[in-house]
């Protein structure tokens, strides 16, 4: 009953995160009109997931991930609309929210609730609760960041297109570190990894850092353009100042 149930739940809980890709990466514009091979898609998402869920061992869990990273940056190139840096860079921003969803919940539960790593790894109440909490966590942020009007955050990285390639490695970083964050409660060590979560901690904070950055050039550059409007305005004035002097000097 327990296998029946531990199975239903990683199929229900895994099949978020392909709903809210395909959902978030529709941002852009979708290429088919065939709903069916965005249903494939998601399916082949879910299957891995759940595959990758299901392994012990950590060799093969870094190399599923992997592949798993490559098909989700292949299918968004073929199934969706616009600019092929702008579609990367979606699906590489929705791997950092998947990333700093389990992360935040995890580090909570052990650094705050002191649910012991080794527990927290292995199913049960404190399994089902956090992955429950971190998928929440996941649609929040999607649709904060995918789903708003002005869409602030991701109109800021497409205009700079040189800061792409910067958050590809951070992701390539936090790939096999999450591997093993998720696993490594399995083995026989009993208790967290704080190495493993601690450079989680370091890439996700550099990563905003680098978003800190972005946001405060686009404020320097509205400060730039409102200043070059103002000066539009004077030297329209003065224009005009200039030409009514020359009318009255032609009338005196």
């Amino acid at each position: 009953m327990v296998v029946y149930f531990k199975a239903l739940f990683i199929l229900v809980t895994y099949t978020i995160e392909p709903c809210l890709w395909i959902k978030s990466m529709s941002v852009s514009g979708r290429r088919f009109k065939n709903q069916f091979c965005y249903l494939f898609a998601m399916l082949g998402y879910c299957l891995m997931s759940s595959i990758k869920q299901a392994l012990f061992n950590n060799r093969l869990v870094s190399i599923l991930g992997f592949a798993l990273s490559m098909y989700i940056f292949f299918m968004t190139i073929t199934l969706f609309e616009g600019e092929r840096y702008k579609k990367v860079m979606n699906c590489s921003v929705f791997w950092f929210l998947t990333c700093i969803s389990e992360l935040v919940t995890i580090s909570v539960y052990v650094f705050c609730f002191r649910v012991s790593f080794h527990t927290l790894m292995q199913f049960g109440v404190e399994n089902l609760t956090c992955t429950i909490f971190a998928k929440l966590l996941l649609i929040g942020l999607c649709k904060f960041t995918f789903g708003s009007k002005n869409m602030k955050i991701l109109s800021s990285l497409y205009g700079n297109p040189e800061l792409l390639s910067f958050i590809i490695l951070n992701l390539v970083l936090e790939m096999p570190t999450t591997s093993m964050l998720r696993h490594e409660g399995r083995g026989h060590l009993g208790r967290p990894d704080n190495f493993f979560i601690l450079v989680q901690i370091m890439l996700v904070c550099n990563l905003l850092y680098m978003l800190f950055i972005v946001h405060k050039k686009d404020k320097k550059l509205m400060v730039a353009e409102e200043e070059l409007k103002h000066l539009s305005q004077i030297m329209k004035v003065t224009e005009n100042l200039r030409k009514l002097k020359h009318d009255m000097q032609t009338h005196m």
